[in-house]
Parts: structure tokens; sequence; C-alpha cells
């Protein structure tokens, strides 16, 4: 249904608008019904890909063409005779049935279920389970033995030099091998901005969707394949202005995603507007004269909507982002880690007092599981909380009872107090904030949808449609 480096083409991965999932997802019912497996192209000629300025086959485009052409009576007999799986150089026997369709250089397969093709419906089989991985010679990729580099796919990252975007993809390419997940596991959904060109430079599964509604991609696709490994990808923009009320959403209902948001305080890839989370004064093309606008804490809005993982870490220090992106994998529940990262061009340098290092020490508290609260190049200072207002104190004068960080406390209020604190009167914490337990939605979802099921049966789609009243209209 959605194609990832090595089972889509040989070159790399290529991402899909949400459109042609919609496209996929209603040929593969159709597929289904009729029993039999049908195929579309999905791949654009070489010469098309040139003449928009995308990649093909050795090129060296970023993006993927995002149309669809009909293709031709040879191509669709030629696409349904393949009975063989193309992986790297060899050609192998596929298991049940298999289908290759290509044109020219350009060449995308996917693997359908034996006896039936993939759908999503939660009755669908964790890959994992009906992939024989020692015979036939189809196998998913080995968690053992993955590198970093099993992670990076062969577009070419187009980011502006010096983007904070980079250090943030390369600590997320180095995280997932410790996962000890097979690529096919996992999948990255964004939204629209700088940010969310990641899919394209991660060899796994993922989505590019639209602007504002990764949480909703992400969460239909975690409730239908709650296996998977769900990470979203998205900026200060695009969650919290047009995605704000799905975000929300996506945090109080708790579904096992792990959610990134790159916050650089500004619009980038709209070449420079103020954001939600813009300080105020903020001059920007869109605020000539400065922003009068209150920016969202974005680690608030996430507490204060029920988040049971937030946490923040920053562009520059590598191993505090692999350190929390390992433990949101292992929460069980939404994820949100904002990541403070630099926009070199629109917005150079505003998180500096917090992040470089000859000033971060005094600007910036890093919050570890029960310890103090100390920040300061020599820890002489404290963060002494009296009824969750926060007071910068001697660090020999604090108490252990309000300085000593707690982030499982159910209590919301002592997460949401951290988040507060700002330069230039506080020092701005890094570190997990709140991690607390919460059933997950999708695992709920299904404990209902069972009681249901053993109560009244399996549903009949088809009864239903012809129950109760019923008409014909007639010409």
């Amino acid at each position: 249904m959605f194609e990832s480096g090595e089972s889509a083409r040989a070159e790399g991965p290529q991402h899909w608008h949400g459109r042609r999932f919609a496209r996929m997802a209603n040929a593969e019912r159709t597929s289904l019904s009729q029993k039999a497996t049908k195929t579309g192209s999905f791949a654009a000629s070489e010469k098309r890909n040139k003449s928009y300025g995308r990649q093909s086959a050795g090129g060296t485009g970023s993006s993927v063409p995002r149309f669809r052409r009909k293709r031709s009576d040879q191509e669709d007999r030629k696409a349904r005779s393949a009975a063989t799986l193309v992986t790297g150089d060899t050609v192998q026997e596929a298991p049940g049935r298999a289908y290759l369709a290509f044109e020219e250089s350009v060449a995308i397969r996917r693997i359908a279920r034996r006896g039936a093709p993939q759908h999503w419906s939660r009755e669908t089989q964790c890959r994992r389970h009906w992939v024989e991985r020692t015979s036939k010679g189809i196998t998913m990729s080995n968690p053992t033995t993955l590198t970093k580099k099993d992670f990076a796919s062969d577009q070419e990252v187009r980011w502006c030099p010096g983007c904070g975007d980079y250090a943030i993809l390369s600590a997320i390419q180095k995280t997932m091998p410790e996962l000890g997940l097979p690529k096919e596991d996992i999948v990255f959904v964004s939204g629209i901005g700088c940010s969310s060109r990641f899919p394209y430079y991660m060899n796994t599964y993922g989505f590019h969707t639209i602007h504002g509604r990764a949480p909703a991609v992400a969460s239909g696709l975690k409730l239908m394949r709650p296996e998977l490994s769900v990470w979203m990808i998205t900026g200060d923009g695009d969650a919290l202005s047009i995605g704000g009320n799905h975000l929300i959403h996506i945090l109080r209902r708790n579904l096992d995603i792990n959610i990134l948001l790159f916050n650089n305080q500004i619009y980038g890839l709209t070449k420079g507007q103020y954001s939600p989370t813009s300080k105020e004064g903020t001059v920007a093309k869109s605020t000539p004269e400065g922003s009068l606008d209150h920016p969202f804490s974005a680690l608030s809005l996430a507490i204060g909507a029920g988040a049971t993982f937030a946490a923040r870490v920053h562009d520059k220090d590598m191993k505090m982002m692999t350190d929390v992106f390992k433990a949101a994998y292992e929460h069980k529940g939404t994820s949100f880690i904002e990541i403070y990262q630099n926009c070199v061009i629109f917005n150079d340098g505003v998180f500096d007092e917090s992040v470089s290092k000859d000033t971060r020490d005094e600007h910036t508290v890093y919050l570890q599981d029960r310890q103090p609260m100390l920040f300061g190049k020599e820890k002489d200072k404290g963060l002494l909380l009296e009824g969750y207002q926060a007071r910068v104190v001697p660090a020999e004068d604090a108490t252990d009872a309000v300085t000593i960080h707690d982030a499982t406390r159910e209590d919301p209020s002592f997460a949401f107090a951290l988040a507060q604190l700002d330069r230039p009167h506080f020092p701005v914490p890094m570190g997990i904030l709140r991690q607390v337990e919460r059933p997950v939605y999708e695992e709920l979802v299904q404990h209902q949808v069972d009681s249901v099921v053993q109560k009244k049966g399996k549903g009949d789609l088809e009864a239903l449609i012809h129950s109760g009243d019923t008409w014909m209209i007639e010409n």
C-alpha cells in the first residue's frame, strides 16, 4: 500500500501522496472482491520525469511526480503476467501472487499477501508473520545487522547548507538500528514544510501528506496497522497553525505514535514569515514592524492536551537526541518531542543562548529523572518550585521536595510549570518533562470491536445496506 526503499524500487524509496494512497486502497478492495490481482502504473516515464525536473532512475532530483497516466494494454499484460520478484540484480520466484509493474528504467514493486492482495484492515497480519523469511527468496531486513547507512535513502538531501534538519536526520538514522526493528515495520509520516521532506530521506515506509493533516494520516495508519512503529514529522507552522486541531486530538487520544516537532520559530519553506512560536517583536516578511502575537509554547500545548510523554531537545546535542528518541519509542502512548532547530536563512541563532557551547550551561537546565534540577557551569544554581511557581536559588538552598525532577508525576501541573520556563528569567528545560502511562487508543478500539463482534457476531455490510426501508429511483 505504501512503499519502502527496498520493496518499492531498487534505487530507493518513493513516498506517495495521500491521494495516491487512497487510489491504491480502492484498487486493493476491488482486487480482493474479484479475487484477481489488479495492477496500476505508478511510475512516469523518464522523459516526463526530466521535463518536470523530478528524479527518475539515475536522476538527481528529490521529488516524485504526483501524476498518474493510463497504462497501455501491452503494459497491463506485462504486469499481470509477471510472476517473479526482482530483488537487486537477481530474479526470484515469489510466493503467492505478486506482480512487477515497470516502465523504462523505473520499477515499482509490491508483494501481495498469499491468496489475497494486501489491504487496509485490522485483519491484515503484520508482514513479519506472512512473509516467509527463510524460503522462496523473500525475506524482511534483518534488524540485527542493520546500520545507520541502511536507513539512508538514495535521495539527494535538499535542505539549506547548515540547516539543523541535517543533524536531526542523522540522529534518527543513528537511532533506528538500535530499536531492533526491520525497516519494513517503520513508517515516517509528515505534513508540509522544510521538516516534512524527512520521509524522502529515510529508507523506510513513508507518507508525505498535506498541510497540518499528518496526525490524521498517522492515526488511521496506527489504528489499522498497530504493529508498525509510526513516527510523525512536523514543524511549528504545520503542527501549531493549520494543524493545531489535529495535533491536540492525537495527543488526547494517546495513540502509540512518536511526534517530532521541529521548532525554528519561523516559516522557512514559504520564505520567512513569523510562526505560532515566534517571539513577540519578531521582525519578518509578514511582520515588518514586529510581531504582536503572543507565541505558543509547544510543550505547554502538548501537556495541556494530555500528552503522556513530553520532551525537548536541540539539534546540536546528538547524544540527547538519540537518548530521547529511544525513550520515546519505548514509551507506550503518544510521545511528543519538541526539537529546537536552527533556520540559518530566516531565523539564524534564535536559540543560541540555550544551545551554544559558550552560554548553554547558564541558560539551560538538563532534566534527569530523580535528580536535582541544577544548572550553571559549576552547577551552583537550582530551580525551586513552590506551588508550581519557579525561582532560581543557590544550589545549596534547594530542597529535595521541589527540585528533584520526577517525570512520572500523574499531575501534569509540574511538567506544565517546567514547560513555561524560558529565557531571559529562567533556564530552558531540556530532556523529558513528562512520562506517564495511560491506555493507548488503538488497543481500546480493538477491545471495543472485539466485544461487539463477540456479542453480535461479524457484521454483513450487504445485509446492512438492504435492511430497513429501501427504495429504488427509476427514470
